[in-house]
């Protein structure tokens, strides 16, 4: 009885004197655990809706390490375009609760909500919170304001014209948008481009005319090219059907060097040093004869691939009046192959081999 006589004066003294019962420990200020406002909120528009991005918050407000986020609070804005008031206050409704976790390793990995119930016609304005749980919820993140129209109809026409290191796009732009509205306000272009089969990605955004020269091409390769246009005042299209080019190698390669040449038996032995050209693929072999009374063009008696260095003429060197003239081309690897120029002469007579 004593005892529980003495629990109850605990009790009713706690009011008066909160340090009184037991060990407590300081209060922490809500501020020092909340996490800080996401920073880096961005959207992508596409026909259909919005992708929204993000980055996981890693400090609190006092600037401590976080370890985890609970869950993520999306928020959104809507507003009829004709009712839409730039510098009132916006009323923003949760649209979507996503949940958190143990924060990743990666410094850019990203958080993403979809949101498909757009509405032509309206102003839109999205935030992020972050919540620890506990009602221990972040500040929002900057806004992110967008309008959303009904697509346009693609760009048609799209050609190209290629050189070695560059390609040239053009197309003709829509003039309706996918409800068959016409349109009558400027457009802006992005392109975009796939290597060798891999995934698309932007390389010209808000182009003002239906013209694009991509010079960040390599020479050799396949890409695939695709446009969409989009209203000046928001609002994407559609993309046009992926139009394919091929660059090709318009550049020689250097010629081979220190050619020479010496008779053994019947034959024309010839050796030089191949050119250092990353994609050769071979060089050819040229000869001409003078004689006395006549003299003929070169002509290519042999190729050898690679960067084998050496060719044997069997056609035997008999007449002592008669001159011998060889030289090369290397080729490379393009289609067609791009030949250098000719390598320096080497002569060479019957006299050549005699003491």
């Amino acid at each position: 009885m004593r005892r529980l006589l003495g629990l109850t004066a605990c009790l009713l003294a706690a009011p008066l004197f909160l340090g009184g019962c037991g060990k407590k420990t300081a209060p922490v200020p809500p501020e020092s655990a909340e996490p800080a406002p996401v920073s880096n909120l961005r959207g992508e528009l596409d026909p259909e809706g919005v992708t929204l991005r993000w980055s996981w918050p890693r400090k609190t407000e006092k600037g401590e390490n976080l370890r985890r986020v609970s869950e993520f609070i999306v928020e959104r804005a809507e507003d009829r375009l004709d009712d839409f008031c730039g510098e009132c206050p916006l009323h923003y409704q949760a649209v979507a609760t996503l949940p958190g976790g143990a924060l990743p390793d990666a410094e850019a990995a990203d958080l993403s909500y979809r949101d498909g119930s757009l509405r032509p016609g309206y102003h839109y304005a999205y935030r992020v919170l972050s919540s620890l749980g506990w009602r221990v919820v972040s500040g929002p993140s900057q806004p992110l304001a967008l309008t959303w129209q009904v697509p346009l109809a693609p760009p048609s026409g799209l050609t190209t014209e290629s050189g070695e290191l560059e390609v040239a796009l053009s197309w003709q732009p829509p003039t309706r948008d996918r409800d068959g509205r016409v349109l009558d306000e400027p457009l802006r272009y992005q392109v975009e481009r796939s290597e060798a089969g891999q995934p698309f990605r932007l390389v010209a955004d808000a182009l003002n005319t239906p013209f694009f020269q991509d010079q960040g091409t390599k020479s050799g390769l396949t890409y695939q090219y695709r446009v969409r246009a989009g209203r000046a005042s928001g609002g994407t299209g559609e993309y046009s059907a992926p139009v394919a080019v091929s660059l090709r190698d318009l550049t020689p390669p250097t010629p081979p060097f220190g050619l020479a040449a010496v008779i053994t038996g019947e034959a024309v032995r010839l050796f030089w040093e191949a050119p250092s050209s990353e994609d050769l693929a071979g060089t050819f072999i040229y000869r001409r004869r003078q004689q006395t009374n006549w003299t003929s063009d070169f002509e290519q008696i042999g190729q050898v691939g690679g960067r084998t260095s050496v060719y044997v003429d069997t056609m035997p060197l008999l007449d002592p009046a008669e001159v011998r003239y060889y030289a090369l081309k290397a080729y490379d690897r393009a289609t067609p192959p791009n030949l250098s120029d000719y390598s320096r002469e080497v002569q060479i007579t019957v006299k050549t081999s005699r003491p």
